[in-house]
C-alpha cells in the first residue's frame, strides 16, 4: 500500500469539510489499516520556503478528527513559528529526506497533556542560536522513533549551549525514543520533571551536553544499547562537556550497554547540593579526556561490568567518588583497557562493595571490621597504593614467604604498611 498523494485521494471525508479521505481502492487493503492524509495536500510545501505551520497544524487537525496517519513526503519543509501538536496521531516521514525546518527562536513544538503521539521517520532541525525544539508537559505514552533532532554549531564550530532538542517537564511518563538521534545541539534531552521514560538504541553526537537531568521528582530515566560520541580530535572533543549530567537531587537512572566516546566528563552524577537516589551504571565502554565517571553524589550507585579506556590524548581519571557524599555502592568487574587493568581498592570508599578478578573489599561481612580496619587482597605492595586505616591487613597473593602480609601500622592515607 502506498501512501496518498493529489492522483489517488477520494471523495470529501463526511463530516469534515474540505479534508479528504484515501480511495476505497486503497481503503480496501487492509480493513484494519488507518487511513493516511499528505501533507501536500493541505499546502505544505518542501522547498524550504514559506512558512509550513499553517499548513501543519491544519493536516493534523484534520489527522485526529479521523484517527488518521499524517504522511510528511520528502522536502525541507519551513517553520518560522511554534506548531500545534495533537493527540493520537501519526506523524511521519521518509527518513531524513523529511526535514522540519525551524528558523524561529523559543519552542517550535509544545507538546502540553498529549496522549499516544508517535512521530517516527524524519528529521527537526533548528538554526536560531537559542531553541527548543520539542517540549513536552503533562504527556504520556508517546512514541518517538528514527526521529533526529539537529542543531547547528556556531562558526568556529562549536556547539551553542541554548539550542535544546528535547525538554521533559511537568510529569511526563512512560514516553519511548527509539533510534532516535540527537546531533550538534548545546542540550540533547533536558529532564525537569519526568518520570519512566525509556530510550532505545538512540545515538548522542557533538552535544555539549548529551543528557541532563534537573529536578528531584525525574526519576527512573532508562538509556538502553545508546551511543554518546564526539569526534575524538583535541579540537572537536570541547564540544562536548558532559555526556550525561545529574547536577542536583534525582531519582533512579540506569544506563546500561551504552557506548560513550568524546567528552570531557563522560558522566558526571550529583555534587554537594545532591544526586540521584539511585545510578545504575552497566557493560558500558567510557572514553574521555578528563573524567569517565564523576561521582560527587548518589545515595545507591551500581558499577557492573564497565571498561574504561582513554581517547589517545592522556590517561583520565577513569573513576573518581567523592567519599563525604557517596560513601557507600557497589562495584563489580570495571576493568581498564589502558593503565593499570583493573580500578585500584584505594579508589573506592571504606562502605562499598566491591569485587573483581584480584580485588574484594565486603564491608561488615567479616572482610571489614566493625567500621574501621579491613582486610584486603592484591597483587604488588600496597605501600603507597592502598588507602586504609590503622589495624588494616592487606594479603599479597604473589608475595613471598615475608611479604604474603602487611599490616597497617601507622597513618589513615596509603603509606604505613610493614610487610610481615
Amino acid at each position: 500500500m502506498g501512501y496518498p498523494t493529489s492522483a489517488n485521494i477520494g471523495t470529501e471525508y463526511v463530516g469534515v469539510q474540505g479534508f479528504t479521505k484515501i480511495n476505497d481502492h486503497f481503503a480496501d487493503a487492509s480493513q484494519h489499516e488507518r487511513p493516511v492524509l499528505n501533507g501536500k495536500d493541505f499546502g505544505m510545501v518542501g522547498n524550504n520556503t514559506g512558512d509550513n505551520t499553517t499548513a501543519f497544524n491544519a493536516a493534523q487537525v484534520a489527522a485526529e478528527a479521523i484517527s488518521a496517519k499524517l504522511f510528511i513526503p520528502k522536502g525541507t519543509y519551513r517553520f518560522t513559528t511554534s506548531i500545534t501538536p495533537r493527540s493520537h496521531i501519526t506523524v511521519e516521514g521518509e527518513g531524513e529526506g523529511t526535514v522540519f525546518s525551524y528558523t524561529g527562536a523559543g519552542t517550535w513544538c509544545f507538546m502540553n497533556n498529549l496522549n499516544g503521539v508517535t512521530w517516527r521517520d524524519l528529521m527537526i532541525l533548528g538554526s536560531a542560536s537559542i531553541f527548543t525544539l520539542v517540549q513536552m508537559d503533562l504527556c504520556f505514552d508517546c512514541y518517538f522513533e528514527n526521529v533526529r533532532f539537529r542543531g547547528t554549531h556556531s562558526s568556529s564550530g562549536t556547539a551553542r549551549p541554548d539550542q535544546i532538542g528535547l525538554t521533559m517537564s511537568n510529569n511526563c511518563g512512560m514516553d519511548f525514543f527509539t533510534a532516535c538521534r540527537f546531533q550538534k545541539l548545546g542540550i540533547g534531552n533536558l529532564f525537569e520533571w519526568t518520570v519512566g521514560n525509556t530510550f532505545t538504541d538512540c545515538s548522542y553526537a557533538e552535544c555539549y551536553v548529551s543528557v541532563k537531568g534537573t529536578a528531584a521528582a525525574t526519576a527512573s530515566q532508562t538509556f538502553q544499547g545508546c551511543i554518546f560520541s564526539c569526534s575524538a580530535t583535541a579540537a572537536d572533543v570541547n564540544k562536548t562537556r558532559q555526556h550525561i549530567l545529574i547536577p542536583s537531587q534525582s531519582g533512579f537512572w540506569s544506563v546500561d550497554n551504552c557506548w560513550f566516546e568524546g567528552a570531557n566528563e563522560a558522566l558526571k552524577i550529583g555534587d554537594t547540593t545532591g544526586g540521584p537516589s539511585g545510578m545504575n551504571i552497566s557493560n558500558c565502554h567510557l572514553a574521555s579526556t578528563s573524567y569517565n565517571i564523576n561521582l560527587q553524589q548518589c545515595r545507591q550507585p551500581l558499577l557492573t561490568n564497565i571498561q574504561f579506556s582513554d581517547l589517545g590524548t592522556g590517561l583520565p581519571t577513569h573513576l573518581y567518588i567523592d567519599p563525604t557524599y557517596c560513601p557507600a555502592g557497589t562495584a563489580l568487574n570495571l576493568i581498564s583497557i589502558v593503565g593499570p587493568s583493573e580500578i585500584p581498592l584505594s579508589v573506592f570508599p571504606f562502605d562499598w562493595f566491591v569485587m573483581s578478578r584480584n580485588h574484594t573489599q565486603v564491608p561488615y561481612a567479616g572482610i571489614k571490621i566493625g567500621g574501621g580496619p579491613s582486610i584486603i587482597q592484591g597483587y604488588g605492595s600496597p605501600e603507597g597504593v592502598e588507602t586504609a586505616p590503622m589495624g588494616s591487613l592487606f594479603l599479597r597473593q604473589d608475595g613471598a614467604a615475608a611479604t604474603s602480609l602487611y599490616v597497617k601500622t601507622s597513618g589513615a592515607g596509603n603509606t604505613g604498611w610493614t610487610a610481615k
